[in-house]
């Protein structure tokens, strides 16, 4: 082999280490947490309320394609992923899905 080729090898195999050492890390961490703690029911609060900031943004001041619909097809598309949510006993991606399908709906519609 090449020197060229040595070196490149060299590199895959130090990527692969260090991939394979931090997600090592990550169980031998995720192991000893007590999700149970209150420590970690703070983390999953604060992460919920980034996400409802987060899409609280996107509904209120959108940017994008989004920001040509009204924001009473934006709420309405909110109201249809969180009802099918609910029906669909709590899936996430149906709910989604359902929200994200209502704006073109509304569009064609002529709705909002």
């Amino acid at each position: 082999m090449t020197d060229n080729a040595w070196v490149l090898t060299a590199l895959v195999l130090a990527c692969a280490a260090g991939s394979y050492v931090w997600r090592g890390l990550g169980v031998w961490v995720a192991d000893r947490i007590d999700v149970e703690s209150n420590w970690f029911r703070w983390i999953t609060c604060v992460a919920f309320a980034m996400i409802a900031g987060l899409m609280a943004r996107v509904i209120l001041l959108p940017v994008g394609e989004l920001a040509h619909t009204s924001l009473a097809q934006r709420l309405a598309g909110v109201a249809v992923a969180v009802l099918v949510f609910r029906i669909a006993r709590r899936n996430l991606g149906v709910g989604v899905l359902a929200g994200a399908a209502t704006l073109p709906v509304l569009g064609f519609l002529g709705w909002g």
